[in-house]
């Protein structure tokens, strides 16, 4: 019975020391986790999910955003981003000539080495509700670039239903500057702060679980989808990468993070992964700095959805001749195409276009027709024979056949440098092969210690 009650002394002590660790640890990072108060939001909405806008200046930052499923919804009043009240999901855009990272959070932010934090509530924020499903906030940097977020909910039903977040920067300075922006987004599902994630390589193949820090560069997939719990999932979360085939299509980033949100909250824009694992997760967007003249405009934009159905629209990928997903080829392989969610039993041209060429038939390096099933897709297609050209490569389907890129055609992918796949030489192949043959070693040593809070 002593034993047991020391047992049970100890047990307490430990609780009660990782409670304070657990606050300090907070504390120190600017972050515990509970909703401030809100005194004001933009709320907009169309039944199935509902996204609140902070519009009150030096509270939780203007155009800091929260998403949850509404009345319509499958799984209504549930968190899809954290909190009832916007503030810990936050836009970074960086200006790389003039070191600065206007942030729209109002909290502390670590800027990254050699640069000043701005908190964008200081430059003439003006946050408008244009309907009941669309919202725009914007600010005046002091390079005099108009930024504007723009936060639609698409679609009318819960299969087509995503939320479309876009940045544009506007330079209305006399002189050209160099623009970067990131996303950080603070996923929650069921209540649980914790997520996993996992790619989807095309529209038929996810891949395994995650709740490790994670970075993808240049990401090829087509899509990130995050649930509470793989084994128990209350529903998933998919964010776009290549995916949706939606006008405006999204900017694939440069680089997308799956990180532990208490410490990538904490900065500005410059985030390393450490390998944290089992934390409070949030996932990052980044698209690197570009030059942006005077008078000139850019546009990064993302999307979010709680139905795998809303990423899968009509969308073409390339295969081997068993239909499996195949995105590097050698001189000597054929390539195959697969589609789904095309018109059902209709005949399509599929093209295979040089990346950074537009799409018309002159351009194609092959060719061939072929005839959807009667559920719309295209079976494992073959398109192009051996020997191949090196080079990368885009798809596009011409579903009427007129040989113009117009309306319910795909083009995967039009973003110059992102390619639908690559051809190299052989002896590029087993370089490549035992690249991954050292990664792959490499992760089997690779230990990580699971930590949560």
């Amino acid at each position: 019975m002593l034993i047991i009650k020391k047992i049970a002394l100890f047990a307490i002590i430990f609780m009660l020391s990782f409670s304070v660790y657990l606050s300090v640890f907070n504390v120190a990072h600017g972050c515990t986790k509970e909703d401030p108060p809100s005194p004001g939001t933009i709320y907009i909405s169309n039944n199935i999910l509902g996204v609140s806008i902070q519009d009150v200046s030096q509270s939780t930052g203007i155009g800091t955003f929260t998403i949850k499923t509404d009345a319509g919804h499958s799984n209504p009043d549930q968190h899809v981003f954290y909190g009832s009240s916007p503030w810990s999901t936050f836009t970074t855009v960086r200006v790389q000539d003039t070191l600065k990272e206007y942030v729209t959070s109002s909290s502390g932010k670590t800027g990254s080495a050699g640069y000043t934090v701005e908190n964008l509530d200081n430059y003439n924020p003006v946050a408008t509700k244009i309907s009941d499903t669309r919202a725009t906030v914007s600010w005046t940097t002091a390079e005099n670039l108009l930024v504007t977020l723009l936060i639609d909910i698409r679609g009318t039903t819960l299969a087509d239903t995503m939320v479309q977040v876009t940045v544009t920067i506007k330079n209305n300075d006399a002189v050209a500057h160099q623009v970067a922006v990131r996303q950080l987004w603070d996923i929650m599902i069921d209540g649980n702060d914790d997520s996993w994630i996992r790619l989807w390589t095309d529209p038929n193949t996810p891949q395994s679980w995650t709740e490790t820090e994670t970075t993808w560069v240049s990401p090829s997939f087509q899509f990130w989808e995050t649930t509470n719990d793989p084994n128990s999932p209350v529903f998933s979360i998919y964010g776009s990468t290549i995916l949706p085939n939606v006008d405006p299509t999204p900017t694939v980033p440069d680089k997308l993070v799956y990180a532990a949100w208490s410490p990538s909250y904490g900065t500005a824009y410059d985030y390393t992964p450490s390998g944290l694992s089992g934390w409070d997760s949030a996932v990052l967007y980044y698209w690197n700095a570009v030059n942006v003249p005077s008078d000139a405009e850019i546009s990064r934009t993302a999307y979010v959805t709680t139905v795998v159905q809303a990423q899968l629209q009509s969308f073409a990928w390339s295969t081997d001749s068993a239909g499996n997903y195949k995105s590097t080829f050698p001189m000597a392989d054929d390539i195959y195409v697969r589609g789904r969610s095309f018109p059902a039993s209709t005949q399509v041209m599929i093209y295979l276009i040089p990346d950074g060429q537009n799409a018309v038939p002159a351009n194609a390096v092959a060719s061939t027709s072929s005839t959807t099933d009667s559920q719309g897709n295209i079976t494992a297609t073959l398109v192009w024979t051996h020997p191949l050209t090196p080079g990368e490569y885009d798809i596009w389907v011409d579903t009427n056949q007129n040989g113009e890129f117009d309306a319910g055609d795909v083009w995967n992918n039009q973003a110059v440098g992102i390619r639908a796949f690559l051809v190299v030489p052989e002896y590029w192949m087993g370089a490549i092969l035992g690249l991954a043959g050292c990664f792959g070693a490499f992760g089997v040593f690779r230990i990580s210690k699971r930590r949560r809070y």
